[in-house]
Protein backbone atom coordinates (compact mmCIF):
# COMPACT_ATOMS: atom_id res chain seq x y z
CA UNK A 1 0.00 0.00 0.00
CA UNK A 2 1.13 3.58 -0.63
CA UNK A 3 -0.89 4.27 2.54
CA UNK A 4 1.68 4.32 5.73
CA UNK A 5 -1.04 3.76 7.74
CA UNK A 6 -1.86 0.80 6.66
CA UNK A 7 1.35 -0.51 5.59
CA UNK A 8 2.05 -0.14 9.77
CA UNK A 9 -1.31 -1.73 9.87
CA UNK A 10 -0.38 -4.97 7.84
CA UNK A 11 3.35 -4.72 9.87
CA UNK A 12 1.47 -5.09 12.93
CA UNK A 13 -0.62 -8.09 12.08
CA UNK A 14 2.64 -9.70 10.69
CA UNK A 15 4.72 -8.34 14.51
CA UNK A 16 1.44 -9.77 16.16
CA UNK A 17 1.43 -13.17 14.62
CA UNK A 18 5.23 -13.97 14.95
CA UNK A 19 5.72 -12.75 18.83
CA UNK A 20 2.34 -15.03 19.66
CA UNK A 21 2.29 -17.69 17.60
CA UNK A 22 2.50 -20.79 20.22
CA UNK A 23 1.51 -23.27 17.34
CA UNK A 24 -1.83 -23.63 19.83
CA UNK A 25 -5.14 -25.12 18.32
CA UNK A 26 -6.45 -21.36 19.34
CA UNK A 27 -3.70 -19.63 17.28
CA UNK A 28 -3.89 -22.12 14.54
CA UNK A 29 -7.59 -21.14 13.95
CA UNK A 30 -6.83 -17.56 14.39
CA UNK A 31 -4.65 -17.70 11.66
CA UNK A 32 -7.35 -19.10 9.80
CA UNK A 33 -9.67 -16.55 10.39
CA UNK A 34 -7.47 -13.65 9.38
CA UNK A 35 -6.50 -15.97 6.41
CA UNK A 36 -9.76 -16.18 4.96
CA UNK A 37 -10.56 -12.53 5.65
CA UNK A 38 -8.01 -11.70 3.67
CA UNK A 39 -7.85 -13.43 1.10
CA UNK A 40 -11.06 -13.41 0.18
CA UNK A 41 -11.35 -11.03 -3.36
CA UNK A 42 -15.60 -10.89 -2.55
CA UNK A 43 -16.26 -10.60 1.47
CA UNK A 44 -18.30 -7.57 2.00
CA UNK A 45 -15.81 -4.94 3.95
CA UNK A 46 -13.26 -6.68 2.70
CA UNK A 47 -9.90 -5.88 4.93
CA UNK A 48 -7.85 -5.81 1.66
CA UNK A 49 -9.41 -1.94 0.92
CA UNK A 50 -9.01 1.08 2.67
CA UNK A 51 -12.40 2.04 2.48
CA UNK A 52 -13.29 -0.75 4.92
CA UNK A 53 -11.15 1.35 7.46
CA UNK A 54 -12.37 4.54 6.13
CA UNK A 55 -15.90 3.70 7.24
CA UNK A 56 -15.11 1.90 10.58
CA UNK A 57 -16.50 -1.60 9.10
CA UNK A 58 -12.78 -2.28 10.54
CA UNK A 59 -9.93 -1.14 12.73
CA UNK A 60 -7.07 -0.97 11.93
CA UNK A 61 -3.93 -3.15 13.92
CA UNK A 62 -1.39 -0.86 15.65
CA UNK A 63 1.54 -2.53 17.68
CA UNK A 64 4.38 -2.02 19.57
CA UNK A 65 7.12 -3.36 21.66
CA UNK A 66 6.55 -2.21 25.30
CA UNK A 67 10.00 -0.73 26.85
CA UNK A 68 8.32 -2.37 30.26
CA UNK A 69 9.20 -5.76 29.12
CA UNK A 70 10.37 -6.66 25.74
CA UNK A 71 6.78 -8.05 24.72
CA UNK A 72 4.85 -6.91 21.55
CA UNK A 73 1.56 -5.50 22.70
CA UNK A 74 -1.41 -4.32 20.20
CA UNK A 75 -4.56 -2.40 19.87
CA UNK A 76 -7.10 -2.05 17.36
CA UNK A 77 -7.65 1.49 16.27
CA UNK A 78 -10.50 2.63 14.30
CA UNK A 79 -10.37 5.59 12.51
CA UNK A 80 -12.99 8.72 12.90
CA UNK A 81 -16.02 9.10 10.35
CA UNK A 82 -14.81 11.13 7.49
CA UNK A 83 -11.13 11.53 8.78
CA UNK A 84 -8.69 14.07 7.95
CA UNK A 85 -5.52 12.82 9.00
CA UNK A 86 -4.66 16.84 9.14
CA UNK A 87 -7.67 17.30 11.70
CA UNK A 88 -7.07 17.09 16.17
CA UNK A 89 -9.53 14.52 16.87
CA UNK A 90 -10.60 13.34 20.34
CA UNK A 91 -9.35 10.12 21.72
CA UNK A 92 -11.82 7.45 22.99
CA UNK A 93 -9.83 4.21 25.04
CA UNK A 94 -12.28 1.48 25.33
CA UNK A 95 -11.10 -1.43 28.12
CA UNK A 96 -12.75 -4.95 27.13
CA UNK A 97 -14.20 -7.15 29.72
CA UNK A 98 -12.95 -10.75 30.69
CA UNK A 99 -13.35 -12.14 27.86
CA UNK A 100 -11.91 -15.34 26.23
CA UNK A 101 -11.05 -13.55 22.92
CA UNK A 102 -8.56 -11.58 24.89
CA UNK A 103 -6.70 -14.69 26.46
CA UNK A 104 -4.52 -14.51 23.92
CA UNK A 105 -2.58 -12.54 21.21
CA UNK A 106 -3.57 -13.94 17.93
CA UNK A 107 -7.59 -14.59 18.78
CA UNK A 108 -7.57 -10.77 19.63
CA UNK A 109 -5.79 -9.88 16.48
CA UNK A 110 -8.46 -11.98 14.67
CA UNK A 111 -11.96 -11.27 16.03
CA UNK A 112 -12.33 -7.70 14.09
CA UNK A 113 -11.70 -9.53 10.91
CA UNK A 114 -14.08 -12.82 11.74
CA UNK A 115 -16.36 -10.50 12.76
CA UNK A 116 -16.81 -7.09 11.01
CA UNK A 117 -18.74 -4.36 12.83
CA UNK A 118 -20.65 -1.66 12.08
CA UNK A 119 -19.74 1.84 12.93
CA UNK A 120 -22.35 2.45 16.32
CA UNK A 121 -19.82 4.76 18.57
CA UNK A 122 -17.36 7.08 19.23
CA UNK A 123 -17.73 8.23 15.52
CA UNK A 124 -15.92 11.69 16.27
CA UNK A 125 -13.14 10.67 17.42
CA UNK A 126 -10.13 8.01 17.40
CA UNK A 127 -11.35 4.55 19.24
CA UNK A 128 -8.21 2.69 20.70
CA UNK A 129 -9.54 -0.91 22.04
CA UNK A 130 -5.88 -1.97 23.43
CA UNK A 131 -5.38 -5.89 24.12
CA UNK A 132 -4.56 -5.34 27.45
CA UNK A 133 -2.52 -8.14 28.00
CA UNK A 134 -5.26 -10.24 28.43
CA UNK A 135 -7.65 -10.63 31.33
CA UNK A 136 -5.38 -8.91 33.84
CA UNK A 137 -7.86 -6.65 35.05
CA UNK A 138 -6.04 -3.33 34.11
CA UNK A 139 -3.49 -4.15 36.54
CA UNK A 140 0.48 -3.99 36.96
CA UNK A 141 1.54 -4.31 32.99
CA UNK A 142 -2.24 -4.99 31.74
CA UNK A 143 -2.32 -1.33 33.08
CA UNK A 144 1.16 -0.43 31.61
CA UNK A 145 -0.35 -1.84 28.13
CA UNK A 146 -2.89 1.09 28.38
CA UNK A 147 -0.70 3.67 28.27
CA UNK A 148 1.58 2.91 25.80
CA UNK A 149 -1.09 1.94 23.60
CA UNK A 150 -2.13 5.53 23.99
CA UNK A 151 1.00 7.27 24.02
CA UNK A 152 1.91 5.18 20.44
CA UNK A 153 -1.75 6.17 19.01
CA UNK A 154 -1.01 9.52 19.89
CA UNK A 155 2.50 9.43 18.09
CA UNK A 156 0.96 8.26 14.97
CA UNK A 157 -1.95 10.83 14.37
CA UNK A 158 -2.94 14.20 15.65
CA UNK A 159 -5.35 13.51 18.77
CA UNK A 160 -6.81 17.16 20.96
CA UNK A 161 -5.34 15.98 24.57
CA UNK A 162 -8.07 18.12 26.30
CA UNK A 163 -10.98 15.91 25.01
CA UNK A 164 -9.52 12.20 25.78
CA UNK A 165 -11.80 9.68 27.21
CA UNK A 166 -11.72 6.50 29.04
CA UNK A 167 -14.90 4.03 28.76
CA UNK A 168 -15.22 0.02 29.58
CA UNK A 169 -17.19 -2.60 29.57
CA UNK A 170 -17.68 -5.01 33.14
CA UNK A 171 -13.72 -5.53 33.97
CA UNK A 172 -13.18 -3.00 31.51
CA UNK A 173 -15.43 -0.88 33.51
CA UNK A 174 -13.13 -1.95 36.80
CA UNK A 175 -10.42 -1.01 34.68
CA UNK A 176 -11.17 2.42 33.80
CA UNK A 177 -12.47 3.54 37.17
CA UNK A 178 -8.76 2.33 38.27
CA UNK A 179 -7.24 4.10 36.02
CA UNK A 180 -8.94 7.18 36.33
CA UNK A 181 -8.94 7.52 39.58
CA UNK A 182 -5.19 8.11 39.72
CA UNK A 183 -5.24 9.99 36.38
CA UNK A 184 -8.50 12.15 36.63
CA UNK A 185 -6.44 14.89 34.91
CA UNK A 186 -5.88 12.94 31.92
CA UNK A 187 -9.24 12.58 31.38
CA UNK A 188 -12.23 14.64 29.79
CA UNK A 189 -15.09 12.26 30.94
CA UNK A 190 -15.32 8.24 32.07
CA UNK A 191 -17.69 5.85 31.14
CA UNK A 192 -18.59 3.08 33.52
CA UNK A 193 -20.18 0.29 31.08
CA UNK A 194 -21.74 -2.22 33.66
CA UNK A 195 -18.65 -1.89 35.26
CA UNK A 196 -17.14 -5.10 37.83
CA UNK A 197 -16.16 -2.52 40.60
CA UNK A 198 -16.64 -5.03 43.34
CA UNK A 199 -12.88 -6.41 42.21
CA UNK A 200 -11.46 -3.85 44.64
CA UNK A 201 -13.91 -2.98 47.57
CA UNK A 202 -10.92 -0.54 48.72
CA UNK A 203 -11.60 1.13 45.44
CA UNK A 204 -14.74 2.05 46.56
CA UNK A 205 -14.46 4.76 48.72
CA UNK A 206 -14.88 8.47 49.54
CA UNK A 207 -10.84 9.17 48.77
CA UNK A 208 -11.80 7.60 45.43
CA UNK A 209 -14.69 9.89 44.99
CA UNK A 210 -12.74 12.56 46.35
CA UNK A 211 -10.05 12.25 43.29
CA UNK A 212 -13.29 12.05 40.82
CA UNK A 213 -15.60 14.79 41.75
CA UNK A 214 -14.21 16.82 38.96
CA UNK A 215 -14.58 14.43 36.29
CA UNK A 216 -18.05 13.75 34.23
CA UNK A 217 -18.78 9.93 34.32
CA UNK A 218 -21.34 8.36 32.72
CA UNK A 219 -22.78 4.80 34.28
CA UNK A 220 -25.15 2.64 32.02
CA UNK A 221 -26.12 -0.60 33.50
CA UNK A 222 -29.00 -3.37 32.59
CA UNK A 223 -31.74 -3.48 35.33
CA UNK A 224 -31.22 -7.40 35.53
CA UNK A 225 -27.41 -7.20 35.69
CA UNK A 226 -25.77 -8.63 39.11
CA UNK A 227 -23.60 -5.50 39.57
CA UNK A 228 -26.39 -3.37 39.15
CA UNK A 229 -26.42 -2.34 42.96
CA UNK A 230 -22.08 -1.93 42.97
CA UNK A 231 -22.63 0.53 40.19
CA UNK A 232 -25.64 2.32 41.45
CA UNK A 233 -23.49 2.54 44.91
CA UNK A 234 -20.00 4.28 42.96
CA UNK A 235 -22.85 6.61 41.68
CA UNK A 236 -23.62 7.72 44.96
CA UNK A 237 -20.49 8.01 46.25
CA UNK A 238 -19.14 10.09 43.25
CA UNK A 239 -22.81 12.27 44.22
CA UNK A 240 -21.59 12.71 48.04
CA UNK A 241 -18.36 13.95 47.23
CA UNK A 242 -20.32 16.98 44.73
CA UNK A 243 -19.57 15.64 41.15
CA UNK A 244 -22.03 17.74 39.14
CA UNK A 245 -21.25 15.90 35.75
CA UNK A 246 -23.12 12.21 36.56
CA UNK A 247 -25.47 9.98 34.59
CA UNK A 248 -26.79 6.78 35.37
CA UNK A 249 -28.35 4.98 32.56
CA UNK A 250 -30.53 2.00 33.32
CA UNK A 251 -32.05 -0.62 30.26
CA UNK A 252 -34.17 -3.52 30.39
CA UNK A 253 -31.22 -6.30 30.08
CA UNK A 254 -28.53 -8.41 31.90
CA UNK A 255 -24.77 -8.11 31.57
CA UNK A 256 -24.94 -7.15 28.22
CA UNK A 257 -22.66 -4.49 26.05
Amino acid sequence: SADPLLRLHFDSIRQVIAAGDRRSAADDQAIKELWAAFSSTSLVHSPRLRESYLDRSRPLIVSWVSPADGQVSFAWLTLPARWDPEQEYPLYIQLHGLWEVAQDRLPYLAYPFSHPATSYAFEDGYLVSPWGRGNLWYRGIAETDIWEGMAFVESLVRVDESRQYLCGHSMGGYGAWHIAHRSAEVWAALGIHAGALQYDASELDTSVATALRDLPTYFVVGTADGLLSVNRNAYTLLQGAGNPNLAFVTFSGGHDY
